[in-house]
């Protein structure tokens, strides 16, 4: 084989162990034995990092189309291929030491593996010497690396944080948007609604502005922002308390339980968001903060009923799980919850009971 052939065979290699990788990282979690310490899985994943951007480099500047050197890139492909395999076994051992953080070393390295295999293939594809492709993949590659060493999470409670702090700026945003729907004037119509129209066709699609709420329905959605208010800071709260050592003694799988709950939460409060526009259906209302309320009370199970160093705290917490807030009262339910939950707790029970209200305001 020339030199040219040579490493043609070698990028086809490259790009079959990609593939490989790929398929390994999306595979299920198996159990394994005597899996090293989170700090040396980390310190060999960032290496690894390193050693594919270092390589990648060389890979690139001795295959460039205007002055290619064959057998100056097969020892840069052949590391390529070898710190690919490296990579994907470094990131499946880190199942051992929390699942959010595993899921994240599992989803960069596919990233960066799939950056690689399309890097191997852009310079087996090229024939032009003038073509520039070859760089744009190599910066892609770069670009990978930096981001992940950016962002991979120190930890598994670091991963369930920035999973959490994701979903509250998305809660924010529905905080906002349901604050704006309330204050909109009831039976205010655009002015030129009548000139316009629906010239475009975009009402028969459920596109067109959005119709003025009644005052039912924006009182309705006056509670439910407070309702939102509410579900905001005690989200807030529970990610500042994970911050702190409020937590610090739970377990990986009771972190591994909070993003979902975070984001089920999230899902919940866009379908209230969503049900607030007129014209609004009282029951769908409903069933949207009743989600809400559930989802709460899944952080309680969750937190109150094994992280708690209290036996009291924890039978409390079983109660609790066979009673939603809003069927028992404030002093039942959360009387001895800890640090402050007790309270933040009591007003949400108030907020899911006046935005589950169909009755006209107390005068």
């Amino acid at each position: 084989m020339t030199d040219e052939q040579k490493a043609l065979a070698a990028l086809a290699a490259l790009a079959e162990t990609c593939a490989a990788a790929k398929l390994a990282l999306d595979a299920a979690p198996t159990p394994r034995a005597d899996v090293p310490p989170l700090a040396v899985l980390r310190k060999d994943y960032l290496a690894l990092l390193t050693l594919l951007y270092t390589n990648t480099t060389k890979a690139s500047l001795v295959l460039r189309p205007s002055a290619p050197v064959p057998r100056a890139a097969l020892a840069p492909l052949a590391e390529l291929a070898k710190h690919v395999s490296a990579l994907t076994t470094c990131a499946t051992l880190f199942d051992a030491h929390g699942r959010t953080l595993a899921a994240d070393a599992r989803r960069h390295a596919a990233d960066l593996v799939a950056h690689v295999r399309a890097f191997a293939e852009a310079l087996q594809a090229q024939d032009d010497p003038a073509s520039t492709a070859f760089l744009v993949r190599t910066g892609a590659v770069h670009d990978a690396v930096e981001q992940i060493r950016a962002q991979l999470p120190t930890d598994n409670r670091a991963a369930v944080q920035r999973r959490l702090a994701g979903d509250r700026e998305m809660l924010a945003d529905c905080l906002e948007e349901v604050q704006e729907m309330a204050k909109e004037g009831a039976g205010e119509e655009d002015e030129d609604e009548d000139d316009w129209g629906d010239e475009d066709g975009l009402d028969e699609l459920g596109l067109g502005a959005s119709k003025p709420l009644s005052d039912a329905e924006r009182l309705r959605a006056k509670r439910c922002g407070e309702l939102m208010k509410c579900t905001c800071m005690l989200h807030k709260k529970i990610l500042r308390d994970l911050q702190s050592q409020v937590f610090k003694d739970a377990a990986n799988p009771i972190l591994d339980a909070l993003p979902s709950h975070s984001h089920e939460l999230l899902l919940a409060s866009e379908d209230l968001v969503a049900s607030l526009y007129a014209p609004q259906k009282p029951a769908t209302v409903l069933r949207a903060v009743k989600s809400i309320d559930d989802r709460f009370q899944d952080f309680k199970r969750t937190l109150f009923a094994t992280t708690s160093t209290s036996t009291a705290v924890e039978d409390l917490a079983q109660k609790m799980s066979k009673a939603s807030i809003s069927e028992a009262s404030p002093s039942q339910s959360t009387a001895e919850l800890p640090h402050g939950y007790d309270i933040s707790y009591r007003v949400l029970a108030s907020c899911i009971t006046k935005a589950s209200d169909e009755g006209p305001p107390s005068q």
